[in-house]
């Protein structure tokens, strides 16, 4: 690879590299701060709609809780249920007018559809809407789940959602409770006939949910997330629609009919994915969900993507453009530079390179020229040099060379050549003793095989002994050769065995009288031995002669003693001696 594309690489890298990791940290920051709103976009639109649902039912219980203690339907509710079943009946006509007007106002503040009064035994004695009031009147109360009247007998029910077909089949709900005479006996239920229509609309509303973006109810059934409205793409999912608990799809609706809260991003009953944020209404037992397909979320992040991958073309156009120009500059002196350099190292020391540009570059070449004024000096010191050293090697005393691992001579000093001759790139083996292959047991090499220096003897061609020393050599292009010295020692071995000659006669010589001494040792050690015989029978006679004279002493004592007993003077008279005898 050229110098010129290295740098335009490398200042093309340096232009790009920061374009890169600054579009990648405003490409991930802005699309962290997309979801974020949208996350929170989402939940804001859950918060908002599940607080408007349980609002409304909250309504609808504190409105139920008024009818429960209304004083005209505690006191009329019993007449109405005693009253025999006809409409036309003067008893039944004039409760109705007691409190049509009353239940006629809560039903039209409420916006129910109907406001219903139940027998105890369950069958609807009074209606408050006018068209029901002939087709439903003395029927049993029901809804889809069958458990109104019995839930609503012992406190306020809501019933499931249900498509109300006395209402052109709008979805609608009972909200029923008990009525209490002033006793607190039972003597009825009030039903309350909802229309959800409103609830509904607002569930559907996609304001702020894009073209693929929606809002759903759900709630759980057994093991089954069952939804309560028609979804943006399947209008037929009201309660038709079943999702199993634990599915890899409609996780949001899964999370919300279990009763937790959250968002993220997910999967949709579709499997498409989406941002999503789920909210619990525990009131009712529903789920609600909020959301919107992700590619459509994150649209204004694939447009910056987009214009991010534009501007980084445009702009990695203008920097290779920019960093060829450049790397041009640079590389045309330092080209002309290096052409310079092979006529240098081609061996022509008194080539120029330098240029009379005021930058690096011409301040380089100029350096450069210096230092092949001081590389020619240096030179012709080094060829001074080289020559002496060669001098001194001729001048030895010994012969000097080295020895390649294929058995060739590239150096030998003039006494080498002057016992042996030139080598003329021949082997050693064959110049030096006219063989064809390498010595059985060439002493030399083992320097190469243990790396070590080894010393041994060796009688040469020219009938000379020479005492070798050969060290491992790496040369100057890291080739490994052994360097051998060998010195002439024919005059000193001849010089040691004259000396080994006189050394053995003297030898023989020191052996001869060194027989002479002991021989003559053995006569002394003869007489040593009598006169120690003569002086031990000397020591015998004198030892006995002194005991004999020491009894005779101790016996003139004892006959001093017995004199000097019997009155006698004493026979023998003592004079001690030196010795104290």
């Amino acid at each position: 690879m050229s110098l010129r594309l290295k740098l335009a690489i490398m200042f093309l890298g340096v232009a790009i590299i920061p374009l890169l990791f600054v579009n990648a940290m405003i490409f991930h920051n802005y699309k962290d701060s997309i979801e974020a709103s949208r996350i929170s976009a989402l939940q804001d639109i859950t918060v908002y709609k599940s607080d408007k649902i349980e609002e409304f039912f909250a309504d609808m219980r504190n409105f139920m809780a008024i009818a429960q203690g209304a004083y005209a339907i505690k006191q009329n509710l019993p007449v109405l249920s005693r009253a025999p079943y006809n409409l036309e009946d003067p008893q039944f006509i004039a409760v109705r007018k007691t409190i049509d007007p009353q239940l006629q106002n809560m039903q039209s503040i409420m916006g129910l559809v109907d406001i219903m009064l139940v027998s105890p035994d369950g069958k609807i004695v009074y209606s408050s809407n006018l068209e029901h009031k002939f087709k439903e009147f003395g029927k049993s109360l029901s809804d889809a789940s069958s458990e109104t009247f019995e839930m609503g007998s012992g406190k306020i029910h809501f019933s499931g959602i249900f498509l109300n077909r006395m209402n052109h089949y709008r979805p609608g709900m009972l909200i029923t409770g008990p009525v209490q005479d002033s006793n607190g006996k039972f003597i009825g239920v009030i039903a309350f006939e909802a229309d959800l229509e409103l609830i509904y609309k607002m569930i559907l509303d996609k304001i702020g949910l894009g073209e693929t973006g929606e809002s759903l109810l759900v709630k759980k059934e057994g093991g089954n997330v069952v939804y309560l409205n028609p979804l943006r793409f399947d209008s037929d999912a009201t309660f038709k629609k079943k999702i199993p608990i634990g599915a890899k799809l409609a996780i949001p609706a899964q999370e919300a009919a279990q009763g937790r809260n959250g968002a993220g991003i997910t999967l949709d009953y579709r499997g498409e994915k989406v941002i999503a944020a789920w909210r619990n209404i525990p009131s009712m037992g529903w789920g609600l969900v909020a959301k919107i397909d992700s590619r459509e979320a994150f649209a204004d992040v694939s447009n910056l993507e987009r214009l991010a991958v534009i501007i980084l073309l445009i702009v990695s156009s203008l920097a290779g453009i920019m960093a060829y120009s450049v790397a041009k500059s640079i590389s045309n002196p330092i080209q002309k530079l290096s052409e310079g350099v092979k006529m240098i190292g081609a061996g022509n020391l008194d080539f120029r390179v330098g240029t009379k540009l005021k930058d690096e570059i011409g301040q380089l070449s100029r350096a450069f020229d210096k230092m092949t004024g001081d590389l020619k000096a240096a030179t012709a010191s080094r060829d001074f040099e080289r020559k002496r050293f060669h001098e001194i090697l001729d001048a030895l005393p010994a012969y000097v060379i080295l020895l390649d691992k294929d058995y060739k001579v590239p150096f030998a000093n003039h006494y080498f050549e002057s016992r042996f001759g030139k080598s003329n790139d021949r082997c050693c083996f064959d110049y030096l003793f006219k063989r064809s292959e390498p010595c059985e047991n060439c002493e030399t090499f083992k320097a190469l095989k243990t790396n070590k220096p080894h010393r041994w003897e060796w009688l040469g061609p020219d009938g000379r002994n020479y005492d070798i020393y050969d060290f491992p050599f790496t040369d100057t292009d890291g080739s490994t050769m052994i360097l051998e010295m060998g010195i002439d020692i024919t005059e000193m071995k001849t010089a040691k065995a004259e000396l080994q000659k006189h050394r053995d006669n003297l030898e023989e010589l020191v052996k001869q009288r060194t027989s002479q001494l002991e021989t003559a040792n053995e006569d002394i050690r003869k007489k040593v031995d009598d006169l120690r015989v003569v002086n031990e029978e000397l020591s015998r006679f004198n030892k006995a002669m002194v005991d004999r004279e020491l009894r005779m002493v101790e016996l003139k004592r004892q006959i001093n003693e017995l004199c000097m007993k019997s009155g006698m003077p004493a026979r023998y008279r003592f004079e001690e001696d030196k010795r104290g005898v």
